[in-house]
């Protein structure tokens, strides 16, 4: 489907001269905001406008909305960036039923953790929901240090990633080799510790 839900876009391209090619950074950079906005609003909106959950099947609803960048890693600078970030897209705080985080007591505390001044600031009814991403990642890493068949595995596909991502040559290859068999082409990034 279109993005803009109009012709614009369209009739944009169809119009504009066939030898431009709009690789310069400038214009791709301008075309990832521009798609970027459109996307953002309709997300926004959508969240706006609903209630806890998805009106026609009842689920919860997840949405990605921001990514911040935190200089202070304490429950109340976390707590202010989020609600900040969240208000200035008027999003509608008091309808929040659920906050989802890792374990880690900055989060998770009872007293102090950023559930909990959620629960304070906005509903006492507030549900904590560990992170499903997080506990998977707990739940391999343990499975990993009690089976060595799992840890040498891991440890492969990590030495592979490498391999590939030090160098063009064989990063290009990779990228001939999924053209071959039509796969997406697809970035290998190295796994980060988990605490």
């Amino acid at each position: 489907g279109r993005l803009d839900h109009s012709s614009k876009l369209a009739d944009f391209f169809q119009n504009c001269k066939k030898n431009s090619t709009y690789n310069s950074t400038t214009s791709i950079t301008e075309f990832l905001e521009s798609t970027n906005g459109i996307l953002e609003k309709n997300i926004l909106n959508k969240i706006r406008q609903s209630r806890y959950c998805d009106q026609m099947t009842g689920a919860p609803c997840e949405t990605y909305v921001s990514l911040l960048h935190l200089k202070n890693k304490d429950a109340e600078s976390i707590f202010n960036s989020i609600v900040m970030d969240l208000q200035k897209k008027s999003i509608d705080l008091s309808k929040t039923r659920f906050v989802s985080f890792d374990d880690a007591a900055v989060f998770s505390g009872i007293h102090n953790g950023v559930a909990a001044r959620f629960r304070a600031a906005f509903n006492i009814a507030i549900l904590f929901i560990y992170c499903r991403a997080h506990s998977l990642q707990l739940a391999v890493i343990s499975a990993a240090e009690d089976s060595p068949d799992i840890s040498r595995s891991l440890s492969a596909l990590k030495s592979l990633v490498n391999f590939i991502n030090r160098s063009s040559v064989r990063l290009s290859l990779f990228e001939n080799i999924q053209d071959i068999f039509r796969n997406q082409h697809i970035k290998l990034i190295q796994p980060g510790d988990t605490r």
